[in-house]
C-alpha cells in the first residue's frame, strides 16, 4: 500500500541529500587560495587578532542543542519551483560530533551524523531503511556526486559557523579588510580545499562562509543571519551566540537549503547515544548497512538500495 507521507518525505530528503552531496565534492590536497570576492580590499589585518575576536562568541559553546526547521527550495527541470519543509533536531559537540535528525509529517526521514571516528547518513523515510557509514580518515569526497551522499558532517559544522578558529596563524591563512571597511575577509585552509569567511567588522560574526576547491572555485556558500544568544547551562549571562538562519547553496545546484535554528542551548552534556552508530542502527531498525570505506554504496537517495 502506498504511503503518501513517506513518499513525500523521501522526495524531500532526496532534494536535501543531492544538494548537500555537492558540498562534499572537495578534493583532498593543498589548495590555492583565490580571491573571488570583488569587494575584498588589500589592507591586511592581524590574523591572531581576528581569530581572538571571532572566538569570543564561541568560548562557552562546547555543545549545542536546538530544534531546527529545514526548508528545501528547488527548481524543477520544467522551470517550476518547489518548496518542502522538514523538522528535526540538531546536536553538536565540537569539534567532531554531529547529529542532525530530520522528520516529515511526524515520521523519521533522515539522520546525518558523526563522532570522533565515523560519519554516517541514514535514510529512514521508506523501507528498506539503510545507513551508509565511513571513517573520517578514509572519506572519499569525489564519490559524493555519483552516489548522492550528503555533506561530510565535519564540513557541515564549518558552514554553521560554530567552530573556533585556530589561535595561531595556519600556513596560507590571510585576513584583509573590505574596500568599504564594513567587512573582514578571512581565508584559511580547509579539510578539502579552502574556507573563506566574510565577517562583520564590528561584531566579528560571520555573514558568509564559503568552501572553495583547489582551483579557487566556490563549491558551497552559507549565508548566516539573525544571530541569537545561546542559553549556556551553568553560565548565566554568557555571550555565546549562533546564527538562527543559515542559507546553504551550491553554484552548480538548483536547490537552496534554509536551516532555521530555534531556542539554541549549550547543555553540560548530550546523550552519547546520539553519536553512537551501533545504538542508532538498533533504534531506527536499519535494514541495510553500507561500508563506504569498502566501496559499498546505496542506490540514489529516496530509492531502495540493491
Amino acid at each position: 500500500m502506498r504511503n503518501p507521507a513517506a513518499e513525500s518525505a523521501a522526495r524531500g530528503v532526496c532534494v536535501l541529500a543531492l544538494t548537500l552531496a555537492a558540498l562534499l565534492s572537495l578534493p583532498g590536497c593543498e589548495a590555492h587560495i583565490a580571491d573571488g570576492n570583488s569587494d575584498v580590499g588589500r589592507e591586511p589585518v592581524s590574523y591572531p587578532e581576528v581569530a581572538a575576536r571571532y572566538n569570543e562568541r564561541l568560548i562557552d559553546l562546547a555543545r549545542l542543542q536546538a530544534p531546527v526547521s529545514v526548508v528545501l527550495e528547488s527548481v524543477k527541470e520544467d522551470g517550476s519551483r518547489s518548496r518542502d519543509q522538514l523538522e528535526g533536531s540538531l546536536l553538536i559537540e565540537v569539534p567532531r560530533r554531529v547529529a542532525l535528525r530530520l522528520d516529515k509529517t511526524g515520521q523519521n526521514a533522515a539522520y546525518l551524523g558523526s563522532n570522533d571516528r565515523l560519519y554516517w547518513w541514514m535514510a529512514l523515510a521508506e523501507r528498506p531503511r539503510w545507513a551508509a557509514v565511513g571513517t573520517h580518515l578514509r572519506a572519499e569526497p569525489d564519490d559524493a556526486a555519483e552516489f548522492g551522499l550528503p555533506v561530510h558532517p565535519l564540513e557541515f559544522i564549518e558552514l554553521l559557523g560554530v567552530l573556533r578558529l585556530p589561535e595561531s596563524t595556519p600556513q596560507g591563512a590571510a585576513a584583509v579588510r573590505s574596500k568599504d571597511g564594513r567587512s573582514l575577509v578571512l581565508t584559511l585552509p580547509s579539510r578539502w580545499g579552502v574556507r573563506r569567511l566574510t565577517l562583520d567588522a564590528d561584531t566579528y560574526r560571520p555573514r558568509r562562509i564559503e568552501l572553495l576547491d583547489v582551483s579557487g572555485e566556490i563549491v558551497a556558500t552559507a549565508d548566516l543571519s539573525r544571530y541569537v544568544i545561546v542559553s549556556v547551562e551553568g553560565r548565566p549571562g554568557a555571550g555565546a551566540s549562533v546564527a538562527s538562519n543559515v542559507s546553504l547553496a551550491v553554484p552548480q545546484g538548483r536547490s537552496r537549503i534554509i536551516l532555521v535554528v530555534s531556542d539554541p542551548r549549550a547543555p553540560l552534556s548530550l546523550n552519547p547515544r546520539a553519536f553512537n552508530i551501533v545504538e542508532l542502527v538498533k533504534a531506527y531498525d536499519i535494514d541495510k548497512l553500507y561500508d563506504l570505506d569498502r566501496g559499498e554504496r546505496p542506490g540514489p537517495i529516496g530509492k531502495s538500495g540493491p
